[in-house]
C-alpha cells in the first residue's frame, strides 16, 4: 500500500530497448567482440595443433613406424588434448557471457539511476519493466504511463523514432 496520503502514481518502461539505443552499446559490442574473437583464435590455434598432430599420428600409424606402447602412448596424448580443447572452449564460453555482463553492468548502472531520477521526478511509486514477452511482469498499462522517452532524456538520448 502507498505511504499515507500519496497517491498511487505508476509508470513503465522497457529496459532493454533503452539498453539497445544507448550510444555506449556500440563501444561495448566492438570490445566484446574483440574479446571473442581473441578467444576463437585460441580455440582455432589449439584446434589446428590437434588437427596437425592427429594427421601425424595416421601417418606414422600407416607407415607402421611405431611400436604398440608408442601408438597407444600418442593416442592417449591425442584425447587428453580433445579433453583439453573442449575444456577450454566451455570455458571460453562462460568467460565470455562474463565479459559481455561485466560490460553491460554500467550502462545497466546509469539505466536504473535514470529511472530512479524520472520517478523522483516525476511522482511515480512505481516503475516496472515492460521488456520481453513472457517475462514481463507488467501485463497491461496505459500508453501514458510509459516514462521511456523520459530515462532517455535524463541519459541525454534522443529517443529513436516511433515504430
Amino acid at each position: 500500500m502507498a505511504a499515507q496520503g500519496q497517491q498511487l502514481k505508476i509508470g513503465y518502461t522497457n529496459v532493454d530497448y533503452v539498453l539497445s539505443n544507448m550510444p555506449q552499446m556500440k563501444n561495448v559490442q566492438s570490445e566484446f567482440e574483440t574479446y571473442q574473437k581473441q578467444l576463437q583464435n585460441q580455440i582455432q590455434a589449439k584446434q589446428n595443433t590437434l588437427r596437425e598432430r592427429l594427421t601425424e599420428y595416421e601417418q606414422n600409424v600407416q607407415a607402421n613406424q611405431w611400436s604398440d606402447v608408442v601408438r597407444a602412448d600418442k593416442e592417449r596424448e591425442l584425447q587428453q588434448m580433445d579433453q583439453n580443447l573442449q575444456k577450454f572452449a566451455q570455458d571460453a564460453q562462460k568467460s565470455m557471457q562474463s565479459k559481455y555482463t561485466e560490460l553491460l553492468q554500467p550502462l545497466y548502472k546509469q539505466i536504473e539511476e535514470a529511472i530512479q531520477n524520472v520517478a523522483k521526478e516525476g511522482g511515480y511509486t512505481h516503475i516496472f519493466n515492460s521488456g520481453t514477452p513472457g517475462t514481463d511482469i507488467l501485463l497491461y498499462a496505459d500508453d501514458d504511463s510509459d516514462v521511456t522517452n523520459k530515462v532517455f532524456a535524463k541519459l541525454g538520448i534522443t529517443p529513436p523514432p516511433a515504430e
